[in-house]
């Protein structure tokens, strides 16, 4: 169980880290923005729009990530639960799908691409850590 917990300890502060990187780096979007694409684009949006939109998406996906490891340090049940641990897998596969995606988005600042790769996997140890007690407690007969 503690180990368990650490590694949802270790994917918040990674989630905190990637709002830390994405606000150090938010001046890098706008530049990254107006050399990458024509504004206002075909449907009317302009480069400060564009800016805002990016880095919103950023602050949520990080903030999201924030919210789900406290989930899952405050909510025992949740985090014993083999729902929990779906629940978990899917975020996990989302995370680095995004993670994914977002490193290959040039107005996306480097280092943010790489902070959101720590997320989900700090998401994968928890799987990885906590797995292990859903099988030993399955075998005693323990189910969640």
């Amino acid at each position: 169980m503690i180990r368990t917990r650490t590694a949802a300890l270790i994917g918040g502060l990674a989630s905190a880290a990637a709002v830390v990187v994405t606000v150090v780096s938010a001046g890098q979007v706008r530049p990254a923005l107006a050399g990458a694409y024509a504004y206002p684009n075909a449907s009317g949006i302009g480069l400060d729009e564009a800016v805002s939109v990016t880095l919103t998406y950023l602050f949520v996906l990080a903030g999201a990530g924030f919210v789900v490891a406290l989930a899952y340090l405050l909510i025992g049940p949740l985090a014993r639960s083999r729902v929990g641990w779906w629940i978990a897998l899917g975020l996990s596969a989302l995370g680095l799908a995004v993670a994914a995606y977002n490193a290959v988005q040039v107005e996306i600042p480097p280092v943010v691409r790489v902070v959101f790769f720590l997320p989900p996997l700090a998401g994968i140890a928890w799987l990885a850590l906590s797995r292990q007690g859903v099988r030993a407690d399955n075998r005693v007969g323990i189910g969640g």
